[in-house]
This record gives structure tokens, C-alpha cells and sequence, in this order.
């Protein structure tokens, strides 16, 4: 799975300053990882896109009191 920050953000239908409040990550600094004048580390990547809906193949979507959750039903909690 491979993504970009942008592609990323653009998936989950966010501004960037929605997806930088979503997420917790300084606005300055995702603007410099989609202008790629810098790079986030890539677990940080793999860690993102496993959130978002449609990059991670295994999650069911499930709609509750007008809300919208994610699920993996494969992933065995501890």
C-alpha cells in the first residue's frame, strides 16, 4: 500500500485543514509533505491510510445514530 499524504487527505474528502485537526498534525507540516518540501516518515503513512476508508480493503463501514464508523471484523482485539 502505497500512498501519499495528498492522495491520503483527498481520499477522506478533508481540507487540509480539517485533515491537520483530524489528525493532530501541524497545518505547516502537512502543507509541506503534499508540496513535498519535506517527507513524513513512512510508518507514519502506513499508519494513516490504515484509518481511511477505502485503502484498507478490510474495513466494513457501519452507519449508527447518523454517524459513520469503520470496523476491521477480522482483527481479533486483545
Amino acid at each position: 500500500m502505497k500512498y501519499t499524504i495528498k492522495q491520503l487527505r483527498q481520499l477522506t474528502g478533508l481540507s487540509q485543514r480539517q485533515f491537520s485537526d483530524r489528525y493532530g498534525i501541524p497545518l505547516s507540516t502537512l502543507t509541506k509533505w503534499e508540496q513535498r518540501e519535506s517527507k513524513p516518515a513512512e510508518y507514519l503513512v502506513n499508519l494513516l491510510a490504515k484509518t481511511i476508508p477505502g485503502t484498507d480493503k478490510d474495513l466494513v463501514k457501519l452507519k449508527y445514530k447518523k454517524k459513520t464508523y469503520y470496523y476491521n471484523p477480522y482483527k481479533k482485539e486483545v
